[in-house]
């Protein structure tokens, strides 16, 4: 009974603790009338030149490629329809996607977008062959963004590394646009013995 009451206790004070683990920005103690405070507002939340560039994707596409199930064997030929959209004033990437998967109806949807504040692109996906989502970060470098994440399936329920690739049609002469016109999105999963796999290569050229 001591020993219960000794975890609560030190369960209340870890809680208690948390908050002082913040970093908080000093803006004095009325950030609201800071104009400093204000402006850093204003650039966190305004659109800029990364959402304008996906919103040069916006459109339909058709999409094809091919799909590998296990490492060495021959790879599985696909065909998709996506359509791409800005949302929320031009903050946010939505994109819908439909295939067939081994003869089943296969709907995915994938939101994106460019975080001002962490200087990084993300992104969002979840499909109809699933419950959870994938969430992956990270950069871009003349017109390839590339995206680390975590995946989870009955395979590796506490998640296993992923890495996707973005790259625009344009990439070599520097575009900063992947979504303007044509891409494609190769995905890339981890073996069991630790090593990385091309799982996924997918190809959109708008209509």
């Amino acid at each position: 009974m001591k020993s219960t009451i000794l975890c609560l206790a030190l369960l209340a004070a870890s809680c208690a603790a948390q908050p002082s683990e913040v970093e908080w920005a000093d803006y004095g103690d009325t950030p609201e009338l800071n104009p400093d405070f204000m402006a850093a507002w204003m650039a966190a939340v305004t659109p800029g030149q990364q959402h304008a560039e996906f919103a040069k994707g916006v459109g339909s596409y058709n999409v094809s490629g091919q799909i590998w199930m296990s490492p060495g064997e021959p790879p599985m030929t696909m065909k998709a329809t996506a359509t791409v959209e800005m949302i929320l004033g031009g903050r946010y990437l939505l994109q819908h996607y439909e295939s067939s998967f081994q003869g089943e109806e296969f709907k995915g949807v994938m939101l994106m977008g460019y975080d001002n504040l962490a200087q990084q692109y993300w992104s969002l996906w979840i499909d109809s062959r699933s419950t959870g989502y994938s969430l992956s970060t990270g950069t871009e470098t003349g017109g390839v963004i590339e995206l680390e994440g975590s995946m989870r399936d009955p395979n590796s329920p506490k998640g296993r590394p992923y890495r996707t690739v973005i790259r625009s049609a344009g990439a070599e002469s520097g575009s900063a646009a992947p979504y303007a016109g044509a891409f494609t999105m190769t995905t890339y999963d981890t073996a069991r013995d630790g090593s990385e796999v091309k799982v996924m290569e997918l190809t959109y050229t708008k209509r």
